[in-house]
């Protein structure tokens, strides 16, 4: 092996590890991202590596940080060139992930690190939708309203299978699909509009083809391609997409988890119902009943049609009313877990609210007027939660 082959033998490593554990836009975004750098500073992989870490073990910490201060210079440098910010800071990951791989991590500066929200992903009204959804011949109708009940990443929306939609139980079905990206369970129900469409649907697709959203190879569509049919969607009905925005599949995530928002649904359940990790902790508190009634407010603002409502009235008021029981039950519950606990209530109460503000509390306080105001501290914090992963795009980047 001569030595040309071997200076390219730590890339080749590092993207072989990136390609088997991480997703395939990953892999490209860290590959290009690596490349680019390493044509910037006009060196192969391996010296730039065999550096990094003689310069990290040298007793001088300025030479230490030599690469910290080279990508500072590279992400500024495509700031000249025209790139956002955002993009820089993109374009830097695959080097810095490749001196991680390697046990070498950098300390970038904020410059280099800060995200700056951008509102790419055009999110449409509710009415917009529905004006799509009418247009639509029946493939575009399931993709709406199945989006709208699962709005899932758009790679796990294509691979979703014929036999894990349940068309035989009365609406709402439970819904639940392992996602690719976080690897936890997305736990939502189908609506009984997206259920009658796909009675009609699904006998219409190759049977020996599994996939809910059908390609002509025997596989399943892109990502790309679910796309696309939006954006013609949108077009054809005339939907005025602003200048610098697109409408793309992650459009649905955003607009459930506003509504969520909206109707005031704990972030928890919201984070179940379009996918998102929840702590254990958390999701035991969460049962079946919970997150059917928040499927069913978010529904009810995010319903595509009239159809079935007249049939589903007495069931929904009859949910109704047991919801308003549980609430009963929960408010004596409480009741009595004060009259028992009352003291330890004051007394964690005065320990955690120690020092800071106690928002109207003081020494008189009764243990109901404490748990008032740790109710609203809560709440507070929700609010605060939604409002950062809403203005982060979930977590996500505006084409997903």
């Amino acid at each position: 092996m001569n030595e040309e082959t071997k200076e390219m033998d730590k890339a080749e490593a590092f993207l072989d590890h990136i390609q088997k554990s991480k997703s395939k836009n990953t892999y490209i975004s860290y590959r290009n991202g690596l490349n680019k750098f390493l044509a910037w500073i006009g060196k192969d992989a391996n010296t730039v590596l065999a550096e990094h870490k003689a310069n990290r073990l040298s007793e001088d910490m300025e030479k230490g940080k030599f690469y910290d201060y080279k990508i500072d210079e590279y992400c500024a440098d495509l700031r000249r060139q025209g790139f956002s910010l955002n993009s820089a800071r993109a374009l830097t990951n695959g080097i810095t992930a490749f001196f991680t791989y390697y046990g070498l991590p950098v300390t970038l500066s904020k410059d280099s690190t800060r995200v700056v929200e951008t509102d790419v992903c055009y999110v449409p009204e509710i009415e917009e939708l529905q004006k799509m959804f009418n247009h639509a011949d029946i493939r575009g109708k399931v993709l709406i309203s199945l989006a709208l009940d699962s709005p899932m990443r758009v790679k796990d929306f294509v691979n979703i299978r014929k036999d894990q939609c349940d068309l035989d139980r009365e609406p709402p079905t439970r819904f639940v699909v392992m996602t690719e990206k976080e690897h936890v369970l997305i736990k939502t129900f189908l609506s009984a509009e997206t259920i009658d469409l796909l009675k009609s649907y699904i006998p219409t697709l190759k049977p020996n083809n599994p996939y809910v959203f059908q390609n002509g190879n025997g596989g399943h569509l892109s990502d790309d391609a679910i796309n696309n049919q939006l954006q013609t969607l949108a077009k054809e009905v005339g939907i005025a997409i602003p200048k610098g925005q697109r409408f793309t599949f992650h459009a649905f995530r955003k607009l459930v988890y506003s509504t969520c928002a909206d109707c005031h649904i704990s972030v928890h359940l919201a984070d179940m119902l379009v996918g998102k990790t929840v702590a254990r902790d958390k999701s035991v508190y969460l049962g079946k009943a919970d997150l059917k009634a928040a499927f069913l407010e978010v529904h009810k603002k995010l319903s595509l049609t009239n159809g079935r409502i007249t049939a589903t009235v007495e069931s929904k008021d009859a949910e109704i009313r047991q919801l308003q029981k549980q609430l009963e039950q929960q408010t004596f519950l409480m009741k009595a877990i004060v009259q028992i606990y009352g003291q330890e209530i004051l007394e964690k109460a005065r320990l955690s609210l120690q020092g800071g503000k106690m928002g109207g509390l003081n020494e008189h306080s009764t243990p109901w007027e404490v748990l008032q105001v740790l109710a609203k501290s809560l709440e507070a914090q929700e609010k605060e939660e939604y409002r950062k992963r809403l203005e982060s795009n979930n977590g996500n980047g505006g084409s997903s």
